[in-house]
């Protein structure tokens, strides 16, 4: 009698569990803002738009999603996919959280130095920090700030004489940070 009771309230546990749990699919709209350095030193970058769209799932206390990440900047397109883990604190109607993400990204300029076009990659990590607002059961209003930093980097030509590079150097793309609103769609 007691494993038939047991084996019930662990199932009727994993039931009521499994009614926390929601797949959600969402998009953002952001500004990015770049920092990468080189020998000649650091630089900044200006504030970019940024689209993203993600697919995950909502536990009772957290989510764990995937994103995609672009950005076009003049003649040049970043685009990152991560994976995230925000943990949430829920304060009346508001879901604050805090996370962390780690993913890829690529960085790449038609533009050319020197006869070498900039193409750059590397991973991210990061952290992230925000608030959901649920408007109806279905539908949530987020707000967020994420700072990233990447390995992402390229040998470009900085110098030329007759068309051929003499002079090569490194250009990293150290980190970004983006500040996003976004809405999310539970099934």
């Amino acid at each position: 009698m007691k494993k038939s009771l047991i084996v019930i309230g662990l199932l009727l546990g994993g039931i009521s569990l499994n009614a926390e749990e929601q797949i959600f699919i969402g998009v953002d709209l952001g500004q990015v803002k770049l920092t990468g350095s080189s020998e000649e030193g650091t630089n900044s970058g200006s504030n970019e738009s940024s689209s993203s769209i993600k697919i995950g799932k909502n536990f009772t206390d957290y989510r764990i999603y995937g994103k995609y990440t672009y950005v076009e900047i003049e003649k040049s397109t970043l685009s990152a996919i991560t994976l995230h883990y925000d943990k949430y604190f829920t304060y009346k109607e508001i879901k604050p959280f805090i996370g962390a993400e780690v993913g890829y990204i690529t960085l790449t300029d038609d533009e050319s130095f020197g006869g070498d076009n900039l193409a750059m990659s590397g991973l991210t990590y990061g952290l992230n920090i925000g608030a959901i607002h649920d408007i109806n059961q279905k539908i949530s209003l987020e707000i967020g700030f994420e700072y990233i930093l990447t390995s992402a980097s390229d040998n470009i030509c900085t110098e030329t004489l007759d068309d051929n590079c003499v002079k090569k150097s490194t250009i990293n793309l150290d980190s970004y940070t983006n500040l996003k609103i976004g809405f999310n769609y539970k099934f």
